[in-house]
């Protein structure tokens, strides 16, 4: 699925979300995970991230997994800023060990 943005495009979001994952990793602070994911919004293709418990991440990909199976389009709303909806084309979940699972 990596192939719907350039690879250059993907290592420069990618970075930045390991680099969100260690600074949520500080002391004191809660380990969570980044979701990353790329949504078609009219028409048009954009790379989203956001900090997320790695509960929610996880039933985050879980649930693509399954509407895909079935045909199922996938509608998703990070909050931002800014706010942005838009039908998931691909979707990760980077962890605080910098590790990725995808769905």
């Amino acid at each position: 699925m990596s192939g719907y943005l350039p690879n250059y495009l993907m290592a420069r979001f990618l970075i930045t979300a390991i680099v969100l994952v260690a600074a949520s990793t500080s002391i004191g602070a809660e380990q969570k995970d980044v979701l990353l994911v790329v949504l078609d919004v009219n028409g048009e293709q954009t790379m989203q991230f956001q900090p997320s418990p790695h509960g929610s991440c996880s039933k985050c990909l879980a649930s693509f997994r399954e509407s895909t199976k079935r045909g199922v389009p996938v509608s998703l709303t990070l909050e931002g800023p800014p706010k942005v909806t838009g039908r998931v084309v691909e979707v990760s979940c980077i962890r605080p060990n910098g590790s990725v699972q995808k769905p």
